[in-house]
């Protein structure tokens, strides 16, 4: 069976859902530290994480365990907004905040932190791993940045798209023949194949989601 790229296009508001109110509350042990979610996932060892705007959320089936910035905590999380969750192949949980990445030690209960080379620390879009290993970081227009475990680093990667889409990154995906696949907060999105990058154009609006199917 032919395997295809298919481009979602609709419009989603997913995983934003507005429980409650759409305002920030005090939390106890049964709620969430906001309303306001942006992503969702459950990770190797079965746990379910919550981003939102106001702090990051571990959910064991009974009860929520809550993670802020501290300030007096260098391994407490970066930011207290937080925007996009990924499990790597090794298991290991990352977080993407509006003020840079992080990356939880469950032996610790801590967080380690990795420094973007630029001016400020970038708001984290989405993140993604290739088949090769690399953890790739999209940002929401500081580009896209490959994870340097060895140093803590996210260091600026180019190429990946055409010149004029390579600031927003919104949804990456590396087909099975390994081709690269980018949204960006337009209507236009690209493919990488090797050394050239073709250029779509959506007629029915922005992209929001990429999958690959047989």
């Amino acid at each position: 069976m032919r395997r295809r790229i298919i481009c979602f296009i609709f419009t989603l508001l997913c995983l934003s859902s507005w429980g409650r109110s759409g305002y920030f509350y005090t939390p106890s042990p049964q709620q969430l530290t906001s309303s306001k979610i942006q992503d969702v996932l459950q990770d190797s060892r079965g746990f379910l994480w919550i981003s939102t705007e106001f702090g990051l959320n571990k959910f064991d089936g009974y009860n929520f365990t809550y993670f802020f910035n501290e300030t007096d905590n260098e391994q407490s999380l970066r930011f207290n907004s937080t925007t996009c969750l990924f499990n790597d192949r090794e298991g290991r949980l990352w977080v993407g905040t509006v003020k840079g990445l992080d990356r939880y030690d469950a032996e610790t209960n801590s967080f380690i932190h990795y420094t973007a080379l630029c001016k400020d620390q970038p708001r984290i879009n989405c993140l993604y791993q290739l088949r090769d290993g690399r953890v790739l970081v999209g940002t929401a227009g500081y580009g896209l940045f490959v994870v340097d475990e060895e140093k803590k680093q996210l260091k600026p990667l180019r190429g990946m798209t055409v010149h004029d889409e390579d600031g927003y990154f919104v949804k990456l995906l590396e087909d099975r023949k390994g081709n690269f696949w980018k949204l960006g907060h337009a209507s236009t999105f690209t493919m990488k194949k090797g050394k050239d990058i073709k250029v779509f154009h959506s007629p029915c609006g922005i992209p929001v989601a990429l999958a690959e199917v047989d």
